[in-house]
């Protein structure tokens, strides 16, 4: 589903995130890899809202999408 190093937002339409859809929109990140041990579940490296650095997330595919390039 995901690679190593692509670029990663939260999914938000039609999940539960939508009721705090301004935290999460405009939030990015880059996969790490799927859990060995609980597929489905990814290791992303997130840059969150009001900080500086990148923070280690476990997040569920299902609310996660691929950031598409801009040609």
């Amino acid at each position: 589903m995901f690679k190593p190093g692509q670029l990663v937002t939260w999914k938000i339409k039609g999940t539960w995130l939508e009721a705090d859809k301004v935290f999460y929109s405009k939030m990015y990140g880059y996969v790490l890899h799927e859990d060995e041990s609980d597929p489905g579940v990814w290791h992303v490296m997130m840059m969150r809202k009001g900080s500086d650095t990148l923070h280690r997330e476990e997040i569920y595919g299902d609310y996660l999408r691929v950031v598409e390039a801009k040609s």
